[in-house]
């Protein structure tokens, strides 16, 4: 490529091929699942000001080709710029991979990283964590309700339904799951075409407490036999967040091997509604023996029919169980019975939902909703539920 002097020939670039490498990092895919469970508006603020950034930088290279491919950058200048956009978003891509943000402590020192490789960029400028998808947009302050003003009870006979002092208690005797309240569209006005996070705050108790409580300490140990090579794994999973990964002992067989595993798992202390889970891929395999231990005392077993088992598994010989390989888990200990759905629904359908064992911290549910959006609270199982308080937050477009 020639320019007038004193630029000269430079090397060419090409604009698309850059926007196109510095456009790989998406953060929408991990949305859904960091607005449920505890600390999810910190959590969700925290993603998003990655996403703002990544475009940032992206549009910052985009823009510096721009110049160069027109001749008003020299070779050098770009050459320097380009060093530090791309090792701002290598940078960029490795703390997201590497992202832990189960905890409020784990948030703010990711968010404390993610300002560090933004002032490499933009040195002195404002964070772009008030930015979306490229857009500005100025917050608007939450709305905060007592709950027995913006909720109504449902239809349903099984539910019992009290509200008293501004606060709804709604509950359950029975099996199965009861949509139970429901917020009246004229005093939660959500318009569409908005992205919402409603907080709520109040008390859950289930009718049977979990097996596994925040913060345990936990062994899990199973024997096995292999019909050919497989890859097992232990998984203490939460209803809030069961895609998580941080407490998982993942492991491989060979064919024909027979033998025993055991793994240390801990419960996330800011998260409840845990269980075990065990997976099986790659060919099936015999579970001789499955249990979960605390303290070392046995508090669940794996065997057909014992209390709080689910299997996909079949009967294999003496008490020891035939799982194939499949997406999902083979076996479940402990999982509950009984727990509480926050749904965001509009005229569609559901939008976004939130499961958990406790209430206490509150817990949220965020989406983009269209017409007709509205809150549903939901009991699975036997048990009793008191709202006291909802936080709506307009996030913008």
């Amino acid at each position: 490529m020639t320019c007038p002097a004193p630029v000269g020939v430079v090397p060419k670039e090409d604009c698309a091929d850059i926007a196109d490498d510095f456009g790989a990092l998406s953060v929408e895919g991990a949305l859904p699942l960091a607005g449920a469970g505890r600390y999810a508006e910190q959590r969700l603020a925290a993603i998003r000001a990655v996403g703002a950034l990544a475009q940032s930088i992206k549009e910052q290279r985009v823009r510096l080709c721009e110049a160069y491919v027109h001749c008003t950058v020299p070779v050098a200048e770009r050459d320097a710029q380009d060093q530090v956009l791309s090792g701002a978003m290598r940078s960029l891509i490795d703390l997201w991979n590497r992202r832990r943000l189960a905890s409020l402590d784990e948030v703010t020192r990711f968010r404390e990283a993610v300002r560090a490789v933004e002032q490499r960029v933009s040195p002195g400028v404002e964070s772009s964590s008030g930015q979306e998808g490229g857009r500005v947009y100025s917050p608007v302050p939450p709305r905060r309700f007592n709950a027995g003003e913006v909720l109504e009870r449902m239809s349903d006979p099984a539910i019992a339904f009290r509200a008293e002092a501004g606060s709804v208690m709604v509950s359950t005797t029975t099996e199965g799951k009861h949509d139970a309240l429901l917020s009246k569209p004229d005093a939660l006005v959500l318009p569409a075409g908005h992205r919402y996070r409603l907080e709520v705050t109040g008390a859950y108790r289930p009718a049977v407490p979990s097996l596994v409580q925040p913060g345990d300490e936990l062994l899990a140990r199973l024997a096995y036999r292999a019909a050919g090579a497989a890859t097992l794994q232990l998984a203490l999973r939460s209803l809030e967040d069961p895609e998580a990964v941080e407490s998982t002992d993942t492991f491989t067989v060979a064919n024909g091997e027979t033998g025993a595993h055991e793994a240390k798992l801990t419960a996330d202390p800011q998260q409840t509604g845990f269980y075990l889970g065990v997976t099986v891929k790659g060919a099936p395999v015999e579970l001789d023996e499955i249990e979960l231990l605390r303290a070392g005392r046995v508090i669940a077993t794996g065997r057909l029919g014992a209390p709080g088992t689910r299997s996909e598994c079949t009967p294999g010989a003496g008490r020891a169980l035939h799982c194939p390989p499949g997406e999902g888990d083979r076996v479940t200990l402990g999982q509950p019975e009984g727990y509480l759905i926050l749904d965001l629904r509009d005229a569609t359908g559901p939008r976004a939902s939130t499961r958990a064992l406790s209430l206490e911290g509150g817990r949220s549910v965020d989406a983009l909703v269209g017409e007709g959006a509205q809150l549903v609270v939901t009991l699975v199982g036997s048990g009793s539920v008191t709202l006291e308080r909802i936080q709506v937050s307009d996030l913008g477009l």
